[in-house]
């Protein structure tokens, strides 16, 4: 009665703030879930997501932070909401938000291993960002060691960081036995297209500094058919880079003809 009619209320209301191109199919699935209360946490959680996909970050925290507004006896929904809450802090550099988050959230979850190792991976990729990588190597190390048998998603996110680093810093075999390790959890189920996508840039630039260039090639074309529609800002920094690789072999190959 009077619940339901406030949760739609709120609906409505943020309803103004999904507008774009993804708004609508984003609420008609919303609206044939939310009759479904063990499910509408989670469709409100992915619509957050779906709109950081889309780059659309001024609009998640609406969405986001009504997931503790209307689902507060929904746990998990709560504290995955406040994962994507910190990435959204990350994406607007507001780093010394995403830190404080990240901590409490780890205060936050001390019962729960999941979600430390998901405020322990936002920690670390802050320390990244802070230009902190080479002190944030053993601790993701220690991260993959602890969420491999059981956390696949921040397992794979912690990988994903590790080849930022391993690459940047020149370390090419490490960097493409990590990204091997995400090509693996792949097949089974255990990373997703985005993980892999991700995994496959940095694979390429480790490719392109051994100038590789068809390693490269192929680890970038396979990288942007995954990303394809769904991720188009990483499909537009996939072809810049497939553009980069293109004009290295060029000029590799001009140069090699002159001699």
């Amino acid at each position: 009665g009077a619940a339901a009619s406030s949760l739609a209320a709120a609906q409505s209301a943020r309803r103004k703030h999904s507008t774009g191109s993804h708004g609508a199919p984003f609420w008609r699935a919303h609206r044939r879930i939310s009759r479904r209360p063990p499910l509408a946490a989670k469709a409100q959680v992915r619509i957050g997501k779906m709109l950081i996909d889309a780059n659309r970050v001024d609009e998640a925290p609406v969405e986001l932070s009504a997931v503790m507004n209307d689902f507060a006896n929904r746990p998990r929904a709560v504290k995955r909401a406040r994962v994507f809450l910190i990435e959204v802090a990350q994406r607007r550099g507001e780093l010394t938000k995403a830190d404080t988050d990240a901590r409490q959230l780890l205060a936050d979850s001390a019962g729960d291993p999941e979600f430390q190792i998901w405020a322990r991976t936002k920690l670390a990729e802050i320390k990244v960002s802070q230009g902190r990588q080479l002190e944030t190597l053993s601790e993701l190390e220690g991260i993959v060691a602890d969420a491999q048998a059981s956390f696949p998603e921040p397992c794979n996110w912690a990988r994903v960081l590790m080849l930022n680093i391993l690459s940047d810093k020149y370390m090419p075999q490490r960097a493409l036995d990590v990204a091997d390790a995400i090509v693996a959890d792949h097949a089974t189920g255990r990373s997703s297209d985005e993980q892999l996508a991700t995994a496959l840039i940095w694979k390429g630039r480790t490719f392109l500094k051994q100038n590789d260039f068809a390693s490269a090639r192929d680890a970038l074309f396979t990288a942007l058919a995954l990303a394809g529609s769904s991720h188009p800002y990483m499909a537009h920094y996939f072809m810049h880079e497939l553009g980069h690789v293109f004009r290295r072999d060029s000029d590799d190959t001009s140069h090699s003809q002159l001699h």
